[in-house]
């Protein structure tokens, strides 16, 4: 009898958290950019369970330091195979110099001003991470086809997301 009433309370717990959990994630993305991309990601992360808004910040940066360093694979994986013209391969190093700054400077300030309480330099680090993806894509010459400009997308639309988290704590 006792473990009935147990399991019963316990199942009745994980429920209310995960209505709970649900109802965090949901109205947090709805003020973002991208409320799909955000709640997407948020829902992946086991770490979302019962956050606050600087946890759902934190697990979004994770997140967003992830995309960087997989661009960064793409680019150095598409220097090695191009057998195009030296000016892509140019281009292309630029790129991979631009992205090594952003995980080397940017992206550990997010977490730093998130961790310490300073919301404001972690949104100076975001705002570096999107400027990093411009101006990556802004490296190659007007008609020439920028092989990584989807990874420079997919980094700028996660970056407005974790933005709008962080400046949900301002």
């Amino acid at each position: 009898m006792k473990l009935r009433i147990f399991l019963l309370f316990f199942s009745n717990l994980l429920l209310f958290l995960s209505i709970i959990n649900a109802d965090i994630i949901d109205s947090t993305c709805k003020n973002t950019p991208n409320p799909q991309l955000c709640s997407s990601i948020l829902r992946k992360s086991p770490q979302s369970k019962i956050k606050d808004t600087r946890g759902l910040a934190l697990i979004l940066s994770g997140a967003l330091k992830s995309r960087v360093e997989l661009s960064l694979k793409r680019i150095d994986a598409l220097k090695k195979k191009s057998k195009s013209a030296e000016s892509m391969r140019d281009q292309l190093q630029e790129c991979g110099e631009i992205y090594k700054i952003v995980l080397q400077v940017e992206i550990p300030e997010i977490f730093e001003g998130l961790n310490k309480g300073n919301p404001k330099f972690a949104e100076d680090g975001v705002v570096g991470v999107t400027q990093g993806a411009q101006e990556c894509e802004e490296s190659f010459k007007k008609g020439s086809k920028n092989p990584v400009s989807a990874s420079n997308k997919s980094v700028t639309d996660l970056a407005g997301v974790t933005r709008a988290i962080v400046r949900m704590l301002l």
